[in-house]
């Protein structure tokens, strides 16, 4: 039984490329194939992150005998910044879905992040399984050994992709309103216009772990506007906060409702964060680490990995 990953997107994709084909392919010893025509020497082919043209493709491999695997990571029919279906006609956008439809059905399994997710696809193939989004120990061990900066004061960071901007428009006013009284914010990813806070431009995700542990914050934040996509993401920012050993306030919606109540906020941004820096933040930061560690360290996962390829 021959495995690989295979992505078209791995060019365009950071972290996703990372959790999802990454890591697992190194902790199982699996090849990443990019070139499409290599993959006709794999009896099995997990397929991560596709455009329109690899649609025909997962069809024509399963044609061909493969066994083929699609991981989603998101809800691609409810993305609300730019994707196929905002510069498509209607004619073309069903064109497009039914060959979304075909080629699930047609596949041997699907994969996700989050059971929310798999309520999603579940309608179009019978075959969904929940692989988690899961740290590495041994990559993080790596930076720990750096030294951090040194600050005044408190920090507090928020960092995200341009996908959120409405989400951080959630606590604008309190980041300003706080900024004002001597809380020095830094905003990394998606730019805010307000005097005083560091904006920080969206880098390479290759040096993003040494980055978060070296700006030492003192507490994290990770506002999430309950929408239907957002309800399928998977708690990232809480994996990477807790292995930076800083802890995090997020909004009381999915994915965080698994997180103990002290780190959701339900309501007021403003008090929560006021109340949070009451406490003691370096043990908060080493009891999310711990958390983190035992839910979501890549070995106590990975088994989920190999039991699916066996059962194909």
């Amino acid at each position: 039984m021959r495995v690989c990953f295979y992505s078209s997107l791995s060019k365009h994709a950071q972290a996703g490329f990372y959790y999802r084909v990454k890591l697992p392919a190194k902790k199982l010893n699996i090849p990443i194939v990019h070139d499409p025509h290599q993959v006709y020497d794999y009896d099995i082919v997990h397929m991560w992150g596709f455009h329109e043209g690899d649609l025909y493709f997962i069809i024509d491999l399963v044609y061909q005998g493969k066994k083929v695997i699609i991981d989603l990571d998101d809800n691609i029919f409810k993305i609300p910044w730019l994707s196929f279906w905002n510069y498509l006609e209607e004619p073309e956008i069903n064109e497009v879905y039914h060959l979304i439809e075909l080629a699930f059905n047609t596949a041997h399994a699907i994969t996700v992040t989050t059971e929310a997710l798999k309520k999603v696809y579940q309608d179009y193939n019978k075959n969904v399984y929940v692989l988690p989004n899961c740290i590495c120990l041994e990559d993080w061990e790596k930076v720990y050994s750096l030294p951090r900066f040194q600050h005044e004061g408190i920090l507090i960071g928020y960092q995200g992709s341009p996908s959120h901007k409405e989400d951080i428009e959630l606590v604008k006013n309190v980041i300003e309103d706080l900024t004002k009284e001597g809380i020095t914010f830094m905003v990394w990813g998606v730019p805010l216009d307000i005097e005083n806070i560091i904006n920080v431009g969206f880098g390479s995700f290759k040096n993003f772990y040494s980055t978060l542990w070296r700006f030492n914050f003192d507490l994290l934040i990770a506002p999430l506007r309950d929408t239907d996509f957002n309800r399928c993401r998977s708690p990232i920012k809480v994996l990477e906060a807790g292995m930076a050993k800083t802890p995090i306030l997020v909004s009381d919606v999915e994915p965080y409702k698994w997180l103990p109540d002290r780190f959701r906020v339900k309501e007021d941004w403003k008090t929560a964060i006021k109340e949070f820096l009451k406490r003691d933040l370096r043990k908060e930061g080493e009891e999310l680490y711990n958390l983190v560690i035992d839910n979501f360290e890549i070995g106590k996962h990975i088994h989920k990995w190999r039991e699916l390829y066996e059962s194909l």
